[in-house]
């Protein structure tokens, strides 16, 4: 039997795979940037148009039957620059914000023509008034406000409870 040569195969050297792995590295990388690069718009607009395109995606919401998401877009809201608020009372409310906050925010970027915009909330605080139950807390409430009536309470020998 003849012998066939066997063939060798060639071991790339480690300097040669560390110079295919960069240039194929930064090809990715060119590749991102330009895919990153895109036309970002940024133009100004003013309240009025802020609130013609804010009313517009509320009657898209009112024509698909939302009212939940309607009466949610009806509370107020300040621009700070590209970033406008929308000012609750109630955490609940929040839900609500979360189902909407893409739609919105790609709705008005694309009204306004201006990509920056970013839309967040803005939790105002409630003064909540304690409720006033038992004749004890009736009685301090009103002694705090009129002092008087504390020294009233003392020479005649009253207790608030009964």
């Amino acid at each position: 039997m003849p012998s066939v040569p066997k063939k060798t195969i060639g071991i790339p050297s480690i300097g040669s795979v560390k110079s295919k792995i960069a240039t194929q590295e930064e090809e990715k990388k060119k590749e991102v940037i330009q895919t990153d690069i895109k036309e970002t718009k940024v133009n100004s607009y003013t309240e009025q148009e802020l609130a013609t395109a804010w009313e517009s995606f509320t009657e898209l919401r009112r024509n698909l039957g939302n009212d939940q998401e309607v009466a949610f877009l009806k509370h107020t809201y300040v621009k700070a620059g590209d970033i406008i608020k929308i000012q609750i009372h109630n955490s609940i409310l929040e839900v609500t914000f979360d189902k909407l906050k893409v739609e919105l925010q790609a709705h008005l970027r694309g009204e306004l023509q201006n990509d920056a915009i970013k839309i967040e909330l803005e939790k105002l605080e409630n003064a909540s008034k304690k409720m006033l139950y038992t004749n004890k807390e009736k009685f301090n409430h009103l002694a705090d406000k009129y002092p008087a009536i504390k020294l009233l309470q003392e020479k005649l020998s009253l207790d608030p409870d009964y």
